[in-house]
């Protein structure tokens, strides 16, 4: 029965299109990442897309264009993780804010000017809030916890729950993924209890059926039960989780399968598609909504006026 489960296993690594040919490692060297620059640059799912998207219908869901799916699937492949010849280097951080605490906030960038300007004006954003606790930041490189995670840089915005896990492994149990585009506009604090409390923080939103194509509908529904539509999208604009708790190690370990499968994620919406189909498996351990987390507009920054008076937690700026 063992040698059965790891041929399965091995099908399906095999089968993941976004899979580095790379051994699991820890290096961190300047060379070493240049080299998986130079990998995922030859990544390329453009025939999966183009196997996996509808024929054309006059009727039912008019998905959003097959350029438009293949676009988004290649996110982690365009990413910049160093650039030693312009003089671009990955960097990471662990700040402590005002005296520091028990939260963490996590954030991370690809190195690209305008993503570096809104994650270094996030961190100035929280200290100005008042907010105690250690930010965890990476700008370019790749979070890699295990030394396994290496070989799916290529996976798009896969990195949101390993820089997760490396808040964790540096001793924060409250961690609180935040996009860089996010603006905070109020304090935290009720968040992180909410998370420490509960175990989890989830900013809901409309789900969109145009980004998510049948057949991964397929898979996710396969793997938890998932049926979008008939359950909230999860935004990953704001999330955050308390991650000692048994179930959220469960949630993670399922998350991590995904990754391996690599098929999950294409979509219009990668992880978004991923984290809510893993929300609805385990529904019964969410808690109750908090309302107000983020204002979903990024056409114009006006809106932070409308944010600020309605008494929303963040903002989301134009990016």
């Amino acid at each position: 029965m063992k040698k059965i489960v790891l041929c399965f296993v091995s099908v399906f690594l095999r089968a993941n299109p976004f899979l580095l040919d790379i051994e699991p490692s820890k290096e961190e060297g300047y060379e070493y990442l240049e080299r998986i620059q130079s990998l995922i640059a030859k990544i390329n799912v453009k025939k999966e897309v183009s196997k996996m998207y509808p024929e054309p219908s006059l009727f039912g869901v008019k998905y959003n264009t097959e350029e438009d799916f293949y676009r988004r699937s290649m996110r982690g492949t365009v990413q910049t993780l160093i650039d030693r010849q312009s003089g671009y280097f990955p960097k990471k951080e662990l700040l402590q804010v005002n005296g520091g605490g028990r939260d963490c906030v996590v954030l991370s960038c690809p190195i690209h000017p305008k993503y570096e300007l809104l994650l270094y004006s996030l961190v100035e954003s929280l200290k100005e809030i008042g907010y105690k606790g250690a930010i965890y930041y990476r700008v370019g490189g790749f979070p890699n916890p295990t030394g396994e995670e290496v070989r799916y840089v290529a996976v798009p915005y896969s990195f949101k729950i390993f820089t997760m896990i490396e808040a964790y492994q540096r001793g924060y149990k409250n961690v609180l993924w935040l996009d860089a585009s996010v603006y905070p506009l109020q304090n935290l604090d009720i968040l992180f209890r909410k998370i420490e409390n509960e175990g989890a923080l989830v900013s809901w939103k409309k789900f969109r059926k145009n980004g998510l194509l049948p057949k991964t509908q397929e898979i996710l529904h396969n793997l938890t039960g998932y049926k979008p539509g008939n359950f909230d999208h999860v935004s990953m604009q704001v999330f955050g989780l308390r991650m000692d708790l048994p179930w959220v190690q469960d949630f993670i370990e399922d998350y991590y399968k995904m990754v391996r499968l690599g098929t999950p994620f294409l979509s219009c919406y990668p992880e978004e598609h991923v984290i809510s189909a893993l929300a609805h498996k385990y529904k019964n351990h969410l808690p109750a909504r908090l309302q107000k987390i983020i204002l979903p507009s990024t056409d114009d920054n006006s809106h932070y006026v409308d944010a600020k008076k309605n008494g929303y937690y963040f903002f989301l700026r134009k990016h």
